[in-house]
């Protein structure tokens, strides 16, 4: 099973028609993206992926994943991807690959032979060190956007990457306390990180590895070992 994720960057409201919660000027980027996912998937599983991640926001009841859906809907017909499916709990990179191999099994049963992410190709790295971490087969990285940003917002961006990069090298589980701050920050209102867990154990229920949510979460587990490396 071939499986494309797209990792949401903002939230796009449909009654605004404007991308909302992002970096200002990206907006071009992140279509940029869709149309890349969308050309893309053929006949495979598109897998939006992204949370409520945006708390102070006019839409923020509403996921990234969501968002994009609309997007698709507004662009597209979504009845043309009828393989879709909505990750809509993800809130840093970690969790974009590792709640959407949960998505996947959890609905279809089944664990994905081939997995393509697309985001910014600045991100490449990140996203190489959590697909090998967690020892997804298979994987690869498609970069999309980088062009349609000026030289400057390119410059900045590769150095904040470069910042981050030193912390996900040394914890690619997100379980330390620069990672873990930055992924309350983007928990929706008056949710404790316990119920937000419980919850997408819930949803992801059906998936084999959903213990491992506990396992990294809550005992802080997962750094000498890839979890899902002998079963996908």
């Amino acid at each position: 099973m071939r499986v494309v994720v797209l990792c949401g960057h903002a939230i796009f409201n449909k009654e605004t028609k404007r991308w909302e919660g992002g970096f200002p000027g990206q907006e071009v980027a992140y279509e940029k993206q869709v149309q890349e996912a969308v050309k893309m998937v053929g006949s495979g599983i598109l897998i939006l992926s992204g949370g409520r991640t945006r708390p102070r926001l006019s839409c923020k009841k509403i996921s990234e994943a969501e968002g994009i859906r609309d997007f698709i809907g507004e662009r597209w017909s979504l009845s043309n991807i009828p393989n879709m499916i909505l990750e809509k709990w993800a809130r840093d990179s970690f969790e974009n690959i590792f709640f959407s191999i949960l998505a996947c099994q959890s609905d279809l049963r089944e664990i994905p032979s081939e997995v393509i992410l697309i985001s910014f190709g600045f991100k490449s790295l990140r996203f190489q060190i959590i697909a090998t971490t967690l020892g997804v087969p298979n994987f690869r990285f498609f970069g999309s956007g980088d062009k349609l940003l000026s030289s400057d917002k390119r410059i900045d961006a590769l150095k904040s990457e470069a910042k981050l990069l030193e912390n996900i090298l040394e914890d690619p589980y997100h379980q330390r306390d620069f990672l873990k701050k930055k992924r309350a920050q983007r928990m929706p209102q008056n949710i404790s990180k316990e119920e937000y867990l419980a919850t997408v154990k819930a949803r992801y229920s059906k998936s084999e590895d959903v213990d491992l949510i506990d396992r990294i979460y809550k005992e802080g587990r997962g750094y000498k070992e890839a979890y899902l490396k002998n079963r996908i």
